[in-house]
């Protein structure tokens, strides 16, 4: 987000080569350990970030519905929880805080807050 780019189009790619990633390579996690943390085209190594972001966001969701159970006010707090993590290593990386994460993080935190009726 900070540097312009879609999260949707063009697909995934290596940020250095900018080959597309293949289907079966989107779990970067997986990818992450079978390409000793490196690109398959150019071999250049990618940063720990990556497969560090989604398994901090996989042990949040897990967390989340094993304490609400799969319901309306845990899939929200998941999309919540989402956009809180992308806003911290966005700011960790670059210290800018996008937009379209902060703006809306708000008024789906004021929303969640009011419809769900979380406990304090």
């Amino acid at each position: 987000m900070p540097r312009n780019r879609s999260v949707v189009k063009p697909r995934s790619h290596c940020v250095r080569c900018r080959k597309l990633i293949a289907w079966y390579e989107q779990h970067s996690a997986g990818s992450y350990i079978v390409l000793s943390g490196r690109c398959r085209y150019c071999k250049r190594r990618i940063s720990p970030r990556y497969p560090m972001v989604e398994a901090l966001t996989a042990a949040v969701f897990c967390y989340v519905v094993a304490t609400r159970g799969v319901t309306l006010g845990a899939v929200k707090t998941c999309v919540f929880a989402s956009m809180v993590i992308a806003l911290l290593f966005s700011d960790l990386e670059t210290r800018i805080l996008p937009d379209q994460f902060t703006k809306g993080g708000i008024v789906l935190g004021l929303h969640l807050r009011r419809s769900c009726r979380c406990r304090t």
